[in-house]
């Protein structure tokens, strides 16, 4: 699968699958816009997705330092339990 294959599986296909390509699975007009922001082409190497810069998510920036105390803040959490 190449990567530009592995984005529309993971974008669009995806969210046509589940029903919901009228609101997710690409960046257009009237549609949910989360996304990331990546600091490398995901075109050159699929491995490149995991260079997360920022997210937007429900419409806010979380930067690569927010990004970063979310997960330790999910690590600690899911190590409690």
């Amino acid at each position: 699968m190449t990567p530009m294959a592995a984005l529309r599986s993971a974008t669009l296909e995806a969210a046509a699958f589940v029903g919901l390509g009228h609101e997710l699975g690409s960046i257009e007009v009237g549609k949910l816009a989360d996304f990331v922001l990546l600091g490398s082409d995901p075109l050159e190497s699929i491995e490149n997705v995991a260079d997360t810069r920022a997210v937007v998510l429900r419409g806010r920036l979380l930067d690569a330092e927010r990004l970063r105390e979310v997960c330790e803040r999910v690590a600690r959490d899911a190590a409690v339990k």
